[in-house]
């Protein structure tokens, strides 16, 4: 009997439109293309908590001259940079750098909803 009342609240719940579901988590799909000879690292710093993607120690590569799509989950108004640095010389970097302690221009975007950048292109130097 307990199962159908169970059911039953569960139902009306739902109907009612009481029902909490999972919060939307909010992303940024970052575009980034590089026109360096060599392959360049890219990873993400927030600037609001300590949290770096896609883990601290890990990096994604660029390899070629394509866009590359990176979406990162993040926390609705977290401002976050890119940095990025040539695979096995990080003293060519962009944005904050790989350590993230570089000082940039126009290198942030802040986390609001579902969010798209444009093509932030990383030019040979």
């Amino acid at each position: 009997m307990q199962g159908k009342w169970a059911a039953a609240i569960m139902a009306a719940t739902i109907a009612a439109g009481g029902l909490v579901t999972a919060a939307h988590a909010d992303s940024i799909n970052w575009k980034i293309r590089s026109f360096h000879k060599n392959a360049v690292d890219v990873n993400f710093h927030s600037q609001n908590r300590k949290h770096i993607w896609p883990a601290v120690g890990r990096v994604y590569t660029l390899r070629d001259f394509n866009i590359a799509n990176m979406k990162i989950g993040c926390v609705k108004g977290e401002q976050i940079c890119y940095g990025a640095g040539v695979k096995g010389d990080y003293k060519i970097s962009w944005g904050v750098g790989i350590d993230g302690k570089t000082a940039c221009k126009g290198c942030c975007q802040t986390c609001n909803g579902d969010t798209q950048t444009t093509v932030f292109n990383l030019n040979e130097r």
